[in-house]
This record gives structure tokens, C-alpha cells and sequence, in this order.
């Protein structure tokens, strides 16, 4: 893995919300906060889902997705498209305990399926660490200028995935 791929991830592990949009028939974006069940090493995610809810029915109808992840000082957006697989052997891989509240039938619910976004593309804002300290310098100087800050490199960037 690259270093600027390796990074991303890293990034992309330090958020703790992340927010799935899909686009609906007419073309309407849904956005449903979901907890992240795999992240790979290529910036793939995979998320459980009711195999009945409204956002298989969107990726069904248009599989483009974008997800967006935040937390400690760090926002993350991935575009990407997504596929419905109902693999009992990776449904089996990713269970865990606490989705028993939502598929009560364990890693053999009828309903529980899976979400693969298949990562395309990836953009970053950090703002923790020292990027934070130099995002609030940078604001209080413009703050005080009238001027616009300066975005730092380190702190916003781009990446295909």
C-alpha cells in the first residue's frame, strides 16, 4: 500500500460517525448515519443493513454512494459505488454481537444483508494534531486581517482509490 493510500486509511480509521448517501428514485440523496462494519486497505467499506430497508432499494435503482465519516478534528468523504451482497460467509466474518438488537436470528437473519461500497475516490480535511493548531493560528490571523486563511496542504487532499 502506498504511503498517501496508507495515510487515508489511518485517517479514515481516527473518525467515529460515518454517513452513507444514496440517490433515490427522481434522484432525491438520502443520507443514514451507519457504523462502519469493515474498512479495508484499499478504502473499501462494508456496512449491515435490513436487506428490506430504503437504502438497498436506492443502491439497487443507482449504485453511486458516497460515504462521509467524521470525528476528533478529521471529516473524510468517500464516492464510490455500491453492490448488495448477501454472502453468509462474510455476513459470518463481520457479525458482531451488538447487531442482535436489529437481526435478532444472529448472522442467519433473513434480513440482515451487506453494503459494499466499492471505493473510488477519497477526500480529506484534518484538523487535529498539529493541523489543528495551525487551522485555529491561521483563523485567528484572518480573523483579525479580514483575510481568507490559508489552507494548509497537510491538512485537505485528494486521493483515487
Amino acid at each position: 500500500m502506498n504511503e498517501s493510500l496508507q495515510d487515508f486509511i489511518e485517517l479514515c480509521r481516527k473518525t467515529d460517525l460515518a454517513m452513507l448517501v444514496t440517490a433515490g428514485t427522481g434522484g432525491r440523496l438520502t443520507s443514514r448515519p451507519m457504523i462502519i462494519a469493515q474498512l479495508e486497505n484499499n478504502g473499501d467499506l462494508w456496512f449491515a443493513t435490513n436487506s428490506e430497508s430504503l437504502k438497498v432499494e436506492d443502491i439497487l435503482h443507482n449504485p453511486s454512494v458516497c460515504v462521509t465519516m467524521a470525528g476528533n478534528g478529521n471529516y473524510v468523504s468517500i464516492s464510490g459505488y455500491a453492490t448488495v451482497e448477501e454472502d453468509p460467509a462474510k455476513i459470518k466474518e463481520l457479525w458482531s454481537e451488538p447487531w442482535r438488537v436489529w437481526f435478532p436470528g444472529g448472522p442467519e437473519d433473513p434480513l440482515l444483508t451487506l453494503v459494499h461500497v466499492h471505493s473510488e475516490f477519497g477526500e480529506y480535511w484534518c484538523n487535529s494534531g498539529t493541523n489543528a493548531v495551525r487551522y485555529a493560528f491561521r483563523a485567528a490571523q484572518a480573523y483579525l486581517t479580514g483575510q481568507r486563511p490559508v489552507i494548509d496542504a497537510s491538512s485537505h487532499g485528494r486521493i483515487d482509490l
